[in-house]
């Protein structure tokens, strides 16, 4: 099958796992993963901010010091980017909590190859994709491409707070078409 190239940001402390995750991604013949590696998330979030990566790959093994606000960060710093978590082993729980955190998939450390792993990578970018795809639907008119009134209100309402807290005013001028 012939993919695209992706460019994949992987946050690990240990140089080891670097190139295990090197290997299973070579493994796949392709030659399609691009593969960046820091230590540790704010290095991460700077590269996020310089540079678009199609995923970030995350070891929350133990003693990392990754949680889960860093998913979150991590998802705010660059919000096309899909994320897939690593981890030592399976638990539903932090599962669901990774999903809820940001993440698009989750994967026990080497339990599988290394297409499984390009395959999860590969999903998880198309998931992220569907995701802000109907996240589009669901805020602006598919015909004119403006906000709809369920994202107009909420703006609305966030400006309306922000002058109260401030003690400032200001105009709005409605257009209906």
């Amino acid at each position: 099958m012939n993919f695209k190239s992706v460019r994949l940001l992987f946050i690990e402390n240990d140089i080891r796992d670097v190139r295990v995750v090197r290997e299973l991604l070579g493994e796949t013949g392709d030659g399609k993963f691009q593969l960046e590696h820091v230590d540790h998330v704010p290095a991460a979030l700077t590269r996020l901010g310089e540079e678009r990566f199609d995923a970030v790959l995350v070891d929350m093994s133990r003693d990392r010091g990754i949680d889960l606000d860093a998913i979150t960060h991590l998802g705010e710093a660059s919000p096309g980017t899909a994320i897939v978590v690593l981890c030592d082993h399976f638990d539903e729980s932090l599962s669901f909590k990774v999903a809820q955190a940001g993440a698009q998939d989750f994967l026990v450390k080497w339990q599988g190859d290394g297409f499984l792993l390009a395959r999860s990578i590969r999903y998880a970018i198309e998931h992220k994709k569907e995701k802000d795809h109907l996240s589009r639907l669901a805020c602006y008119d598919g015909l004119t491409g403006l906000i709809n009134r369920s994202l107009f209100r909420e703006l609305l309402d966030k400006t309306l707070c922000q002058a109260a807290r401030r003690g400032e005013s200001f105009a709005l001028m409605f257009l209906d078409l």
